[in-house]
């Protein structure tokens, strides 16, 4: 074989391939870590967009019946089914003045319970 010959031997094209396959499966791995990031966010952004409508009228129940339960029972139909909330309320709900209520939703996302926390004071009259 002559050395003044030129172009690439074939273990220079299979190192060249190697190289661009890694490359090509390090950007595969970035936009699947992408997606996924992306659905969790968009699942918590609806969440927090549920707590926020289901707060705003809680606090319209909440001055109306001064209780948690029926506040909670409220909340849960409201939400359906695969989301699981609580509310709570601080001080004793039956006093009268301002009052502090805890909305926190949780749902389950491949296997991991995820949460959003909305905490809101509301004035009992």
């Amino acid at each position: 074989m002559n050395m003044k010959e030129k172009g690439f031997s074939l273990i220079e094209t299979m190192v060249a391939i190697v190289i661009v396959a890694v490359g090509i499966l390090a950007m595969a791995s970035m936009l699947i870590t992408g997606i996924k990031t992306n659905h969790v966010s968009e699942q918590r952004m609806n969440m927090a967009a549920l707590a926020q409508s289901a707060m705003e009228n809680l606090e319209q129940r909440l001055v109306a019946t001064n209780t948690a339960a029926i506040a909670e029972g409220f909340v849960t139909a409201q939400l359906g089914a695969g989301v699981t909330p609580a509310v709570t309320l601080s001080p004793d709900p039956l006093v009268q003045g301002p009052a502090g209520v805890v909305l926190k939703l949780d749902w389950v996302n491949r296997g991991v319970t995820k949460s959003v926390v909305l905490r809101n004071r509301i004035v009992i009259p």
